[in-house]
C-alpha cells in the first residue's frame, strides 16, 4: 500500500498556524487545531467501529468541547483589528489552521499503518519527515524565488530547532503507537489538555501576539472544552446496552 507513505504530505499546511497564533493568540489556535484533529479522529474511529450512534454521551461531548470552543473565540472577533479590517484574510488562514489539524491526525493514521508495515515507530517516523521535507521543496523554492527571502542560519537558534526537532519526532513517533492502543479520539483529547495550560500561559503573557488575560470567560469556556473531552474519552458502562449487530454507524 503507497497511502500510509504520504503522512508527511498531512502537515504541510501547519504554516498557517504561525500566522494563525499571531491573528487570534496561541490559546484560540490550538483550540481551532484540535477542533480539526478531533473531527478527523471522530471519522477515523466511526469507520472502525469505535464510535456509533448509541455512543450518546460521546458524541455529546464532541459537541460541548466545539461549545468550548467557540465560547472562548466568539469575544476575540470583536477585539481583533485584522479580523475586523480583513475578514477574508483572516477566515483563510482560520480555515488553513483548522486543516492542519486534519492533516495531523491522518498523519497518525498513515504512521500506525506504515509503522506497522515497516517494522517500527522510528522507522515510520523517519519517512514521514522525509517526505514532508521533499514534499516542501516546490513551497521552499517559491518563498526563495518568487517573494524573495533567502535561506538565513543563525547559531543561536540551533538549540531552540533542535529541542523542536526532538519533540516533533517524540510527537511522531508516539502517534505511529498509542492510536492504536488508546483510539485516535483519546490520543488527541489527551494532546489537549496538555496544549490548553501551555497556550493559556503563553496568551497571559503575550509571548505570541497582544497580551489575553486569562479571564472568567475563558476559565469557563476551557472547564466546558475539558467536559467535553471527559464525556468523549470515556468509555460505556457495564450497564450500558451494546450496540446491535444491525447499529448503523456514523459514517459507513
Amino acid at each position: 500500500m503507497i497511502w500510509p507513505l504520504l503522512g508527511g504530505l498531512c502537515v504541510l499546511t501547519g504554516f498557517a498556524n504561525i500566522s494563525g497564533s499571531e491573528l487570534v493568540g496561541a490559546q484560540i489556535d490550538l483550540l481551532l487545531q484540535l477542533l480539526g484533529m478531533l473531527s478527523m479522529a471522530l471519522f477515523l474511529d466511526a469507520r472502525e467501529g469505535r464510535i456509533t450512534c448509541s455512543d450518546k454521551r460521546r458524541i455529546c461531548g464532541f459537541f460541548i468541547v466545539v461549545a468550548g470552543i467557540g465560547a472562548d473565540s466568539i469575544h476575540f472577533a470583536d477585539e481583533c483589528t485584522t479580523v475586523q479590517q480583513q475578514p477574508p484574510f483572516a477566515a483563510v488562514i482560520l480555515v488553513g489552521v483548522f486543516v492542519s489539524g486534519l492533516g495531523y491526525a491522518m498523519q497518525a493514521k498513515c504512521n500506525s499503518q506504515l509503522s506497522a508495515n515497516i517494522g517500527g515507530p522510528a522507522r515510520a517516523c523517519i519517512i514521514c519527515a522525509a517526505v514532508t521535507i521533499v514534499a516542501g521543496i516546490p513551497t521552499q523554492a517559491y518563498i526563495f524565488f518568487d517573494i524573495g527571502v533567502p535561506f538565513e542560519f543563525t547559531c543561536e537558534d540551533w538549540p531552540l530547532w533542535t529541542l523542536a526537532g526532538l519533540q516533533s519526532a517524540f510527537y511522531a513517533g508516539s502517534l505511529a503507537v498509542l492510536p492504536a492502543k488508546l483510539g485516535y479520539s483519546a490520543t488527541y483529547l489527551a494532546i489537549m489538555f496538555g496544549k490548553l495550560a501551555c497556550s493559556s500561559i503563553l496568551d497571559a503573557g503575550g509571548m505570541i501576539s497582544s497580551v489575553q488575560p486569562f479571564t472568567v470567560q475563558r476559565a469557563l469556556s476551557l472547564v466546558l472544552v475539558l467536559v467535553g473531552s471527559g464525556l468523549f474519552s470515556s468509555q460505556p458502562s457495564a450497564d450500558d446496552p451494546e450496540p446491535s449487530s444491525g447499529a448503523t454507524g456514523i459514517l459507513p
